[in-house]
């Protein structure tokens, strides 16, 4: 729930700000984005985890440091992909309760893209990234449904996060959604490599009767390809 809100705020801030933005005559000076991903293990990464595919969201932004003089951008992305979610009861009768893990994928990564200076109705663009993917597992005690609305802090019982170093290239095309080409669709595949990394998978926490959790871990290659679909604003400077 808290992730959702945090996406949602960034949308408006999103939206305010191009909108603001939208009757400058200036020139384009970069972009902001945020929207839904998918991605698919693939390779060693797809052996060892079948089922690791994550479906989450994604925001970022580019900037030119020429403003309208050269092809290229500047910018950082972020996503959170949960890829697994498993509950397990611990004991029995009137002191029952559920502890539940979440599996996800946060990469965050800088990126550097070649865009034409010119935009049109469809405009492709090619980016080089570098960064960071953590693998994260998280087990707590599954809260009720007031407990959440009271917003009180989960009992964490167990976590296991690891950082993998990763590099890749991104192709897009953005598509014009109104005259004034300030807000676009925009349309993004990911490739990722990266080294040998050390996760757990879903299925591999194990809860004792007394709700503390173990992990097996699993070490493997962990290429990745991501799917966006993402709403796109341009950001524009105040003179021509």
């Amino acid at each position: 729930m808290k992730y959702a809100l945090v996406y949602v705020l960034v949308f408006l801030g999103l939206n305010h700000l191009v909108r603001a933005q939208m009757l400058l005559p200036g020139r384009a000076t970069g972009s902001a984005f945020i929207g839904m991903a998918y991605t698919q293990p693939t390779g060693q990464f797809r052996e060892t985890y079948p089922s690791g595919r994550g479906k989450g969201g994604t925001f970022g932004f580019t900037v030119r440091p020429m403003a309208g003089t050269a092809p290229v951008e500047l910018g950082a992305t972020f996503s959170y992909l949960p890829i697994g979610i498993e509950k397990q009861p611990v004991g029995t009768g009137s002191n029952a309760y559920k502890v539940k893990t979440t599996h996800s994928l946060i990469p965050m990564h800088a990126l550097v893209r070649l865009k034409p200076r010119r935009l049109t109705f469809a405009t492709p663009y090619l980016d080089g990234l570098a960064g960071i993917t953590v693998f994260n597992s998280r087990t707590k005690i599954k809260e009720d449904f007031f407990t959440s609305l009271r917003d009180e802090d989960p009992i964490v019982v167990g976590k296991q996060t690891s950082t993998v170093i990763n590099y890749g290239l991104a192709a897009g095309v953005s598509f014009a959604l109104n005259t004034r080409k300030s807000f676009y669709a925009d349309l993004r595949l990911v490739y990722l490599e990266s080294p040998l990394a050390t996760y757990v998978k879903k299925g591999d926490v194990l809860v004792d009767q007394n709700g503390n959790a173990t992990y097996r871990y699993s070490r493997s290659e962990t290429r990745l390809f991501m799917f966006q679909l993402n709403l796109m604003g341009i950001l524009k400077s105040l003179e021509d």
